[in-house]
């Protein structure tokens, strides 16, 4: 995992978390307390929120503030001023802060881990490799699920689900599909196909990009940006071979217009798209020898 907030670079290892001043030579510093996974990083209200194997924390530069000790927090997202929803091992939670108290209650009727989930409308999205994709509509108050709903068909090994421009997107080895409000039910993205061609699908990680035009994905022999309105895909030749990512785990954030950091098992890439030439090139086959 990887977030840039109030001029600092901080990365998210299975170490721990490490900071140091953006475009800087700094050696990079240990946040003390967070030894172990960290799951997730992501700037929400101006606050760095940490997704970590013994809970959740807030970073303030080189210190953390405890805010639940449940294990194993996936992912945050923001639900309105002062109330956030997180994904866990064991099912979906809600974080409340009213003049600086921390609050953590759990969603009852769901017990599953939520490693990837979005919401929208009063239902929460989640994405179970194995047993499909979750609908809960929760009541108002976010406290219990009132009704649950599982499509069996979308299911299968390195699927994710995620959100851009506002649309609830599922994505696995059979594609791309969005979610039809009206219809209640997901719609294949045939303008991207050509990035499941070929065998080379790896992962249905959707990362929405900073500007909400598109998102990126990654394949076995690329990093993709897909956007929106023309249906174009950037594709940037960086094979998995080089990345060394663990599959499921790929992430990706803009340092700035141009600059991003990708992460991978041995460290860190950065990529400068305002400087990258992808030139035609042309294999010529002089001659065909067959040895028997």
């Amino acid at each position: 995992a990887a977030a840039a907030h109030d001029g600092f670079l901080y990365l998210g290892t299975n170490q721990g978390l490490f900071y140091r001043r953006i475009n800087t030579d700094d050696k990079f510093k240990f946040v003390e307390g967070t030894q172990g996974q960290v799951w997730f990083l992501e700037v929400l209200d101006d606050e760095l929120f940490c997704g970590h194997h013994t809970g959740t924390l807030k970073i303030d530069q080189n210190k953390i503030n405890r805010i639940a000790s449940i294990q194993g927090t996936w992912q945050i997202r923001q639900l309105e001023d002062n109330k956030w929803l997180q994904g866990n091992y064991d099912g979906l939670y809600v974080m409340t802060n009213y003049e600086n108290q921390w609050n953590v209650s759990k969603i009852e009727g769901f017990d599953n881990s939520a490693r990837h989930f979005e919401f929208q409308n009063q239902k929460i999205f989640v994405n179970h490799e194995y047993k499909g994709v979750f609908i809960l509509d929760v009541d108002a108050n976010f406290s219990k699920v009132e009704n649950a709903t599982v499509i069996k068909e979308l299911k299968g090994a390195n699927s994710s689900i995620s959100k851009s421009q506002d649309k609830i997107l599922y994505a696995s080895t059979h594609g791309i599909y969005a979610y039809n409000q009206e219809l209640k039910l997901f719609q294949k993205q045939n303008q991207f196909n050509s990035l499941f061609e070929g065998n080379q699908y790896q992962s249905g990680r959707i990362i929405p990009d900073s500007e909400d035009l598109g998102f990126w994905m990654f394949s076995k022999n690329s990093i993709n940006r897909l956007q929106w309105d023309d249906a174009e895909i950037l594709t940037i030749p960086i094979p998995n071979d080089l990345r060394k990512e663990v599959v499921e785990y790929e992430n990706l954030i803009s340092l700035n217009d141009e600059k991003y950091l990708v992460g991978t098992s041995e460290g860190y890439l950065i990529i400068q798209t305002n400087n990258l030439t992808l030139p035609d090139f042309e294999v010529a086959i002089d001659n065909i020898n067959l040895g028997i």
